[in-house]
């Protein structure tokens, strides 16, 4: 949107000139020459560029000459920096700014280095996808000279008044010392795979009434963000928690599972929770009349409610996850509850509270603990029932 503020002639036979401010994103473009070719990009003399909305700015950067080209970018010559029209020695040669509307794709650039363990290196350089108003995706890689390398999948997503989030997953080959040595017994060399996932994600709670899902997920190997983090935090952090929730409620019930992890980098100790859950039925009379006829029978009074829930447990080492004889060791087991309860009055005077509560409890294994009296040791036997 043009403006003009100004405009003044100096001689009768020559033309005006004309002080123009345009906006362009959030600043202001100050003009005196001002010339636009058939491509819609525009030309500007001895102009200033500055965020202040006012005719005449506190602060502005100057330069002889600008181009804006139109929905993409704007050029720029030798320009300086003014505060209240004082010029400072802030100066560059040229300047360019991107001006591109929406979304857009690009690349990019990695940083550089050198680390004493690794080699020069080239960091985080990739291409990012602007794919749409609900997702991007950005896929970056790391090199180094000694032979380290790794890659990175990092995207976001968000859908307004339904849900958010982000996954970041991470794989990295990390090389110690020079492979020239790697066939050789203690010679410094050694090499390392290792992954992380991150994931979190959100639900708004007016997005589907009754019904819930949640995600916080941070796994992967013990030394991943060690050797490839720069965070600070997450470098010295040693333990990790996941958890991933859904909920159902409805008007006579509900239901719940999770899923959750925790693993202590130090200790190599980690426990899945795969998975845990809960139904209950709330309470109900199943002796009462639809339809009310008469005075109220003591028996309608009797209320019901039940609950069951499950679990599954796996605790262990991280080094043992890829060994199918680790999830032999899985702790799991049912509850079911049920409960009846009553009121009424007895004798005018009296006020009886009868229930009942019943429980039942399934366990699939069963742990036999001897005493051997040859070798002095105490003999442990785990039985499951079902598995081979």
């Amino acid at each position: 949107m043009w403006q003009i503020v100004c405009a003044t002639t100096t001689k009768p036979s020559a033309p005006a000139l004309a002080k123009v401010i345009t906006q362009e994103g959030e600043g202001f473009i100050h003009g005196s020459v001002i010339k636009k070719d058939a491509n819609d990009n525009i030309f500007i003399r001895q102009e200033q560029y500055t965020t202040c909305n006012l005719e005449h700015p506190h602060f502005s950067i100057k330069a002889s000459k600008l181009k804006i080209i139109k929905d993409n970018k704007i050029v720029t010559g030798p320009a300086y920096l003014t505060i209240e029209d004082i010029p400072t020695p802030l100066a560059i040669p040229f300047g360019f700014f991107p001006n591109k509307k929406g979304r857009s794709s690009g690349i990019v650039i990695p940083t550089y280095g050198n680390s004493p363990a690794q080699g020069y290196f080239l960091r985080d350089g990739g291409y990012y996808f602007g794919i749409s108003d609900h997702i991007d995706l950005t896929l970056l890689g790391d090199v180094y000279t000694l032979g380290s390398y790794g890659v990175k999948a990092i995207s976001q997503y968000a859908t307004r008044y339904k849900f958010n989030g982000a996954v970041d997953i991470g794989y990295s080959k990390n090389v110690f010392g020079s492979r020239f040595f790697k066939d050789i017994p203690n010679a410094g060399y050694s090499s390392q795979n290792n992954f992380f996932v991150r994931w979190r994600h959100a639900q708004d709670s007016k997005a589907r009434p009754g019904v819930s899902f949640s995600a916080n997920v941070n796994a992967g190997s013990a030394n991943y963000n060690s050797f490839n983090s720069q965070n600070p935090t997450l470098i010295v952090t040693n333990t990790f928690l996941s958890s991933v929730a859904y909920s159902l409620t409805r008007s006579w019930y509900s239901f719940s599972l999770n899923l959750g992890h925790n693993q202590n980098t130090n200790t190599r100790d980690i426990s899945i929770t795969l998975p845990e859950g809960q139904f209950n039925v709330n309470r109900f009379f199943p002796f009462k009349r639809k339809v009310q006829i008469g005075d109220k029978k003591w028996y309608e009074n009797i209320g019901v409610s039940a609950n069951v829930n499950f679990r599954n447990q796996l605790n262990t080492k991280d080094t043992l996850l890829r060994n199918p004889a680790t999830y032999r060791g899985i702790q799991n087991g049912v509850q079911a509850t049920m409960s009846a309860s009553t009121q009424f009055k007895l004798l005018k005077y009296f006020t009886f509270s009868p229930s009942i509560n019943m429980v039942n409890r399934t366990y699939f294994a069963t742990v036999s603990k001897n005493f051997n009296n040859a070798t002095q040791t105490l003999d442990v036997d785990t039985n499951f029932f079902g598995r081979i």
